[in-house]
């Protein structure tokens, strides 16, 4: 996965909480925009967990998928 993919779902304008799933089998959920970050390095992905209270530090290149979550409701 590139960089820019994660970026575009992170920051869309209208956003929705998403999982990224590493090729490691790994799902890091992010619920807020202001709960991911972006290294300059253009590599590195940093996640912050509020339920857990975590850290998560992902390569870009170790991501396999993203999920965004549906709402159920959409009234």
């Amino acid at each position: 996965m590139t960089i820019k993919q994660i970026q575009d779902v992170a920051r869309a304008e209208k956003f929705q909480p998403f999982s990224l799933e590493t090729v490691g089998g790994n799902r890091i959920t992010v619920d807020h925009p202001d709960y991911i970050f972006f290294v300059p390095n253009g590599l590195t992905v940093i996640i912050y967990s509020k339920a857990q209270d975590t850290v998560e530090l992902v390569n870009a290149e170790d991501v396999a998928s993203i999920r965004v979550t549906t709402p159920l409701n959409t009234r």
